[in-house]
């Protein structure tokens, strides 16, 4: 959906009003697990993350925290079999789900099987 629907790097406010899929449709265990693994899925990206400084003409010196969220992958990839549970998706749609694009999602290269 962040894909499809954005430049790929900013997040606004218009973009979640138009996301499809509205909250209330999940159930109280379902909700309280996304809330669970959100909380886990945070203080992995904070672990996992770097500051980095960079020098900028307009503004001086910039310190920056930088994410990688192909660490957190494990995290992610539970709260897709949660999504996928609530939506019931089959077997082959989450394994579709949690393997897209997963050698460039995760850095990996391309190998003549690919």
């Amino acid at each position: 959906y962040f894909i499809l629907t954005t430049n790929c790097r900013d997040l606004n406010p218009s973009d979640l009003k138009e996301f499809p899929i509205s909250i209330s449709d999940f159930s109280e265990r379902n909700l309280k697990t996304l809330a669970s693994l959100s909380d886990k899925l945070m203080a992995d990206y904070s672990r996992n993350s770097e500051l980095k400084e960079k020098v900028s003409g307009k503004t001086g010196n910039i310190t920056y925290q930088e994410f990688y969220p192909r660490l957190s992958k494990e995290v992610i990839d539970k709260v897709d079999e949660v999504i996928g549970e609530q939506y019931g998706f089959t077997d082959t749609e989450m394994d579709f789900v949690i393997n897209y694009d997963i050698k460039y999602r995760m850095g990996g290269k391309e190998t003549d099987n690919d």
